[in-house]
Parts: C-alpha cells; structure tokens; sequence
C-alpha cells in the first residue's frame, strides 16, 4: 500500500489527535473520483476574506488555470481573494502549492509538516494537507498538481455553506494510468467546439486523462474532402486547436477513424464506392483502399495529442463472405484482417502513434494473435452485465498483449441510457481489467439510433472516472450521494434517484424498453387490422414518469 513516506518512518508524529482513519469518510466527503487515502484531523481551516497563496516550480504564465480556478473557487464558496504570497510576510502563505524538488524551501517545508509526496503515488499523484495554518499541496509533476486543485475545488464548494474546511490528509494516486472517455460524434449528436470544450473541463475534474471521438466520416481533410457531410464535421485545424486547449487541462486526444467495417457511409458516396468490398465494409485487399486510409491519417494523426489512434476495426462481419479483391480464399479471415491491422500499423508507427484496435474479430478468430504485431494494443469491449468479463480479458493478457477495458454508457436506439445495466458493466469490467492488469479504460458513449444528447450520460462518466481511479466493489448508493452533491451541488441526491426512477421505465413493455422506436408506432390501426394498449402498464408509466419529475423538482439543483 503507498503511504506517506513519513508516515511510515515516524508514525510516532502522527498522534490519534492530529489525523486518524475515518471508516465512513466515503458518505462524509463529495469528492469524485473518492482518494486512495484520507485521515481526518482536529480543527478546520477558515479560509476569511483574503487569502495568500505561493508557488513553487509552477506560476500563473505557464500554469494559468490552476491560479484562475482557485482564485474562482474560493471566491465563489468563501467570498476570499487571493494574493501572492511576499516572502517577508510573516507566518507563511495561507496556501502552498508546488514541486517540492523545484524549491529546496518547499521541500524543506513539506519535510517539516510530514507532507512529502511518496516515489510510488506516480506523476498523478499528490498530497494535500488541511489544518488550521492554511493549505499544502504537494506533488511530482504539474499534473499532479492540477488533480490535487480538482480534489481542493471539491472540497470548497462541499463546505462553501460551513465556517471552513476540516482538517485532513489526502494522499492520493491513480490505480489505472490511461482513463479515456469516447463520444460516439457519428451516429449521435455533433458537438460544438464550445461543448467539446466544456466536456473538457469536466472531465478534467473527473481525472480523466484521455478523451476520443468515434469517426466514421464526420472529419473534413484536405485530400478528400467529399465523404464528410456537408452541414456538420470537424475540421483538421479544429481537432487541433482542441488538442491544445485539452493540454492546459492535462488531457490528450485519441485520434479515431474506423477503417474497416461501419464504413456504409463513406462508401455511400459515388465517388468513394470503389474502396469497399460490400456496402458496409472497406475492401482490406484493394490497394487503393489501403493507401485512401494512409491520406486519412496523414492528415488525422498530427492534430491529435495522444500517442494511441484506433482504427478500430470492429464488426467487420463481411471478412468472411465478401466478393474480396486478390486471392481472399486462400488467405483466410484471420490473415487478411492480421495484414490488414499490419499495413496500418506501419503508417501510424510513422506517425508516431500506437495503433489500438477492438478486439472482437480477435475472439470469434483467435488466430489472429499470432499474427499481429506484439506491439499493437487491444482493446476488450462488452457492455453486459456481467459478473465476470475473462473470456474478453484473458486471450489477450494470455497472449502477451497490452490491453484495455471497454465498458460503456450504451445509448443504442434508446431514450435514455440504462444505467442499472451500465453500472454493473462499468464496475465489473474495470475491477477484473485492474486486477489483470490493464493499461487503461477506454469508456464508450454509444449513440446509434437515438436521438440522444451527452448530458444524459454525466451520471455514467462520473462513475467510470470514479472506478478508473480507484476500482472497487463500493456500493452504488455511496457513490450516488457523492455525484449528486459534487456534480450538481444537490445534498438531497436528487439526481441519482430521479435517474433510476425513469430508469424503471425501461422496465415496461409499453415503453419498448425506453427505445426511440416507440415514436414510429401505430396509433390507428391500418384497414383490416388492430391494435391493443394495455391501460394499466400507461397508467405506471405516467406515475413513474411524475414520480421522477417530483424528485428531480424537490432536489437542490445548482
């Protein structure tokens, strides 16, 4: 277990009165995603109406947002202003942040108040100390600073209504090192810059590290131009500029453009037909379709921060029966697709990119493991909910590869997300992925079919960022309480229970499972024909439908 350093050498100095072990400090504390470790201490700090603050190995030109997201917090929660710290100001700085390594009298300072940031908690990790002098927080790296102000921010609004902050010990860690969340932008709605920026910043809060969009044909390049739609696509110089706004947030932007199967909509384009080997699927033995994805990526792949990109390579039922150029039959399915990822592959290692692909072509023909490139990273996906997830885990880890867990907020053709569905994927999933040993979680946000908007699904990312950090088995209704409060400010946990009340709704045949499809129902039966409606199950649905309403009414929404 990672410990404070100086926990373990003179735990002597850590009294039963300075900070302790709470065994209920997860239904105390809001905080998402919960810390690694906390102890409570005596007393609290009260912030006043004007604070200092000092930095060591970071400031305000390099770093800006830390500083104007502090100065707005504690505005915002205790009507303090910050200013900085003079040297010569007697008692210190109410508030010192740094890199200890970077300033021989921070480090002497975080010796001095037992708050050294420990080799182990990584260059995420952080400590942050409360008590009654002012606020430390100390870490590795700037990133982990800026997860230390993320849990520090929490903390002000949760108290923002008391006469200050308890005391406390926060020393905390990632568990999982790449937590990326993925926007379906090609069936679902297309996002705004000022969205995707939005999302952005809550997902930095979250601790999330990556995020990615599912491309199909929504990106507009320079080559070819013609397979994107005309009303709504991301432009190169867009994903860039987004890539460099995410840096400040310590983010980085999976590349995306799927490159096998799902390709109907390109191919639908006259002009782009020639490249598939059915309606839906991309020929993997044309040349030309081959060398149509490398212009693609030469143009992608430098806009994007992150150095994975997934050409995803899902579904591509037609491997096995499609009217395939060359000499298909005498390949076989698993080296065409093994050649296929191969050739890809080669161009994204010359862009400096680490190819990651689902893994579901791999399980129906395992013998594609043996071909692939030890390098490659694969990613296992299944949104069920399952106990256990081995037989999507284990042929990878066996096999040698690095991999990643894909649970999901699943969307398909439906209203509103089944969350009891997708918390026990989420939970599961992630938990055996940590404990096999996977690099990172790559959550899905699937929107094919629905008219569906990405604030619905806020409930389900806060819960996979929250188990990406610290897998566990924790009960949901801790964590409810926790979203409700952090996310939306709401102490009654309004949300959480408006949500599985509508999530009920699901639940009756006269919803059709909450599916969009409801809306293309007959109302008058056609001649000759008829039609039945159970009165009694519309009946629930409008109670259920009013039950949610009025918790959702009742709530203290910010």
């Amino acid at each position: 277990m990672k410990k404070l350093i100086f926990f373990i050498l003179i735990p002597g100095l850590l009294l039963p009165g300075c900070f302790r072990e709470n065994e209920n400090a997860s239904t105390r504390l809001s905080l998402l995603p919960y810390p690694q470790e906390l102890l409570f201490g005596e007393g609290e700090f009260s912030p006043g109406n004007k604070l200092t603050i000092k930095a060591s190995g970071i400031n305000e030109v390099s770093d800006p947002v830390i500083f104007i997201q502090l100065e707005e917090s504690f505005n915002e929660s205790f009507g303090a202003s910050l200013e900085t710290s003079v040297a010569s100001e007697a008692g210190g700085p109410n508030i010192w942040l740094g890199l200890p390594e970077s300033d021989e009298a921070f480090k002497l300072h975080c010796e001095q108040e037992i708050a050294w940031p420990a080799e182990d908690i990584g260059n995420e990790g952080y400590v942050l100390k409360i008590d009654n002098k002012g606020i430390l927080l100390a870490s590795h790296t700037k990133q982990g600073l800026f997860y230390g102000v993320q849990t520090l921010r929490q903390l002000l609004r949760e108290f923002s209504n008391k006469s200050g902050i308890p005391s406390m010990m926060i020393t905390d860690w990632s568990a999982i090192p790449h937590r990326a969340i993925m926007d379906d932008i090609s069936r679902g709605q297309i996002p705004s810059n000022s969205y995707i920026k939005e999302q952005i910043r809550r997902y930095s809060e979250l601790k999330i590290n990556q995020m990615s969009f599912y491309i199909e044909h929504v990106v507009r390049t320079e080559k070819h131009p013609g397979f994107s739609p005309l009303d709504g696509a991301l432009s190169i110089e867009e994903i860039r500029e987004l890539s460099e706004y995410a840096k400040d947030y310590h983010i980085k932007l999976i590349g995306s453009f799927q490159s096998l199967g799902h390709f109907d909509k390109i191919l639908s384009v006259p002009e782009y037909r020639y490249l598939g080997a059915t309606d839906r699927m991309l020929d993997p033995l044309n040349p030309k379709a081959v060398e149509f994805l490398r212009d693609v990526y030469r143009e992608m792949a430098p806009a994007f921060s992150s150095e994975w990109f997934t050409p995803n390579c899902d579904e591509a039922w037609d491997l096995s029966r499609a009217e395939l150029s060359g000499e298909a039959g005498s390949l076989g399915v698993a080296r065409i697709y093994a050649d296929h990822i191969k050739r890809i592959d080669t161009t994204l290692i010359e862009l400096d990119k680490r190819t990651l692909i689902w893994g579901d072509i791999i399980m129906e023909f395992p013998d594609i493991l043996e071909l692939l490139p030890p390098h490659v990273l694969i990613g296992a996906w299944n949104y069920d909910a399952n106990e256990s997830f081995a037989e999507f885990i284990d042929p990878l880890k066996d096999a040698g590869f690095e991999f990643t867990v894909s649970p999901g907020v699943l969307n398909s053709n439906r209203l509103f997300p089944d969350f009891n569905q997708a918390f026990v994927n989420i939970r599961n999933f992630i938990s055996e992925g940590h404990e096999k040993g996977c690099i990172g979680v790559y959550c899905t946000i699937w929107d094919d079919g629905g008219p569906h908007f990405f604030n619905h699904d806020w409930y389900g990312v806060a819960y996979a960022a929250d188990q990406c950090w610290k897998p566990g088995r924790e009960a949901r209704e801790l964590f409810d309480q926790r979203f409700s409060t952090a996310f939306y400010g709401d102490t009654n946990n309004a949300v959480p229970k408006g949500i599985l009340a509508l999530n009920k709704l699901a639940e009756l045949s006269a919803t059709y499972e909450m599916n969009e499809l409801i809306f293309d129902k007959y109302l008058i039966p056609e001649t000759g024909k008829t039609i039945s409606f159970n009165l009694s199950e519309w009946t629930e649905v409008g109670e259920l439908a009013k039950e949610a309403g009025q918790i959702l009414k009742n709530g203290n929404l910010n």
